[in-house]
This record gives structure tokens, C-alpha cells and sequence, in this order.
């Protein structure tokens, strides 16, 4: 919900779905990751195509091949890729508090915090 607060729009796949259906979160639903599939909504495809800006996927210990290809090419993509469920939690409480958060540059922030 916290992500949707901030303005976010989800995109889904598979159970995560349901999940956000059940808890009245708005999201919009995508493939599952496919490596095989050439589907214009293979989430793998929206993330080498980046259509998205941020990835959450959560390993399992027994998984497809698929789902590790889709956070292996967020990586070589640059898009991020959040695997922690608390550190999910945390960004997405952080997204609703801050309110004004200029990006700047390393080096812009060094000089603005260098005293």
C-alpha cells in the first residue's frame, strides 16, 4: 500500500497477484518470467526493455530457472532488484515519509555535506 501512496503504479505476476487483490492494492498484472517466451508481457522482457524501475522478487529455495533470470537481468540492466522482504518494507515506509527527496549526484551530496 505504501508504494501506491507514493505513487507508484505495481505491476504483478503470479501469486503476488491474488495477494494484492486481497488486500485491495491496485497493480497491474504482467507474464510470469519466462526465459523462453517472447510474450510483450514476459515481466523478463519488461525489465530488459525497462519498462519498470524497480524490481521485488523474492528467492525461494526451490525455484525455477525463470524467476533467477529475471533478477539476474534486472542486475544487467540496471534495474534494481530488492530480494530482502524487510528491506522492501523499509523503502516503502521511507517512500511515504520523505516527501522531498532532491536525487543528487555523489559528488553533489560530498559537496553539500562537506564541512
Amino acid at each position: 500500500k505504501n508504494f501506491v501512496s507514493a505513487g507508484f503504479t505495481l505491476f504483478a505476476v503470479g501469486d503476488s497477484v491474488k495477494v494484492l487483490e486481497k488486500n485491495k492494492i491496485p497493480s497491474s498484472k504482467l507474464g510470469e518470467p519466462d526465459v523462453d517466451s517472447v510474450s510483450e508481457d514476459n515481466s523478463i522482457r519488461w525489465v530488459t526493455q525497462k519498462k519498470v524501475d524497480l524490481v521485488i522478487n523474492f528467492p525461494k529455495v526451490k525455484e525455477d530457472e525463470n524467476n533467477f533470470v529475471l533478477r539476474r537481468k534486472s542486475v544487467d540492466f540496471g534495474v534494481p532488484c530488492l530480494t530482502n522482504e524487510q528491506v522492501v518494507r523499509f523503502l516503502s515506509e521511507a517512500l511515504v515519509r520523505v516527501k522531498d527527496f532532491p536525487i543528487k549526484s555523489y559528488n553533489d551530496y560530498l559537496a553539500t555535506h562537506n564541512n
